[in-house]
């Protein structure tokens, strides 16, 4: 019977190194299990400049093999090779990507590596913005908001990012969540007001209006809000 080939990716929690006050890395480290082979080696794109590298596994045991690497917050892609020539994906990896290599290595396990500080979070939520990759932008903002619900502005970017694809419902949801936080953000409020008038102009449901309503009846008591809130309690 065939030994099982085990891998396992491990990302160490440890303290965060900011660097010239903008960024920061992160140790990690990638462990391999397997007997019978004379060398390991980890390839992806985590390199300097997120270039692709191919980096030597060193053997920690038997059938053991370590790497620790040093790297910024983001989403890396990477495989396992053997003696240079059959490569294993990491099984515990779920989610697929297309790598930069092209055809022969094309597909990667994508390994996520998180910020600790906020303004990693919005660094990289912004990358991922200015790559199109918008499903990847909300990931990380999800992240943030567990780990800083207390700022608002998560909750606006990512019901931005929802409005912008015309998916209101997703977006209502966001700046709902972020009011719960923080109750006292009328900036979120006003965005949900907009957000539930554009759902009731998309689908005619009262409900809707009714929810706009309810919002906007909290805005009229705040200077800023009052005119634009009187406006609309009054549209039918």
């Amino acid at each position: 019977m065939k030994k099982r080939i085990a891998t396992c990716f491990i990302g160490l929690l440890i303290c965060a190194k900011v660097l010239s006050g903008e960024e920061e890395r992160r140790n990690i480290s990638f462990t391999f299990y397997k007997s019978g082979v004379d060398k390991v080696e980890i390839v992806g794109d985590f390199g300097k400049n997120r270039k692709i590298a191919v980096l030597p596994m060193l053997m920690e045991e038997k059938n053991k093999w370590v790497i620790h690497l040093s790297i910024e917050p983001g989403f890396y892609c990477y495989r396992y090779f053997l003696n240079r020539k059959h490569w294993r994906r990491d099984p515990n990896v779920k989610e697929i990507a297309i790598s930069k290599v092209g055809e022969i290595e094309g597909r990667f396990s994508v390994a996520e590596v998180y910020p600790t500080q906020y303004y990693g979070f919005i660094k990289l939520m912004k990358e991922f913005l200015h790559e199109g990759k918008k499903d990847w932008a909300v990931k990380v903002l999800i992240e943030a908001s567990k780990k800083f619900p207390e700022k608002s502005e998560i909750y606006i970017r990512l019901g931005a990012i929802y409005e912008e694809d015309e998916l209101y419902g997703f977006a209502a949801d966001a700046y709902t969540a972020g009011i719960e936080k923080n109750p006292e953000d009328y900036k979120l409020r006003h965005l949900l007001a907009l957000c539930y008038e554009k759902m009731f102009e998309t689908t005619g449901k009262a409900m809707y209006k009714k929810n706009a309503n309810k919002q906007w009846l909290i805005l009229k008591k705040r200077p800023k809000y009052y005119e634009e809130a009187k406006q609309y309690l009054m549209k039918k």
